[in-house]
């Protein structure tokens, strides 16, 4: 099980590569990243979250 502090260096580590891409989290990035620091979000939460993002995100292939 992870420590809050770990958890908080997670977050701090996840922003800081989002921000050199050129992202900033929005509300619903930060409500749940609070959540995961408060140990009330798991890391699979964060995962999804970035996983469903990534997917709309990211333009689709052209099937040829």
């Amino acid at each position: 099980m992870t420590t809050r502090a770990d958890r908080e260096r997670h977050v701090a580590q996840m922003l800081a590569n989002h921000r050199i891409e050129g992202y900033e989290p929005d509300d619903a990035d930060k409500q749940l990243q609070a959540a995961y620091i408060d140990g009330t979000a798991t890391l699979d939460d964060m995962l999804a979250h970035a996983r469903s993002f990534a997917a709309n995100a990211l333009p689709q292939p052209k099937l040829v």
